[in-house]
């Protein structure tokens, strides 16, 4: 994958391609929850019964 900064093409360095993805990804989710549109039903009461119960099955 090549881009382009300052009027140079550089390739990226094959391990900065998924820590890039990782990065947009977690961005985009940031910004839905700071602009309220990103929520969930589940009240975190529940989210604290269920967690400890997933190392057992």
């Amino acid at each position: 994958m090549t881009f382009t900064a300052r009027g140079k093409r550089r390739a990226l360095k094959p391990y900065l391609y998924p820590l890039l993805l990782i990065v947009v990804f977690y961005l985009i989710i940031g910004a839905g929850v700071a602009a309220g549109k990103w929520r969930s039903d589940i009240p975190y009461d529940e989210y604290r019964r269920i967690i400890p119960e997933l190392g057992q099955r």
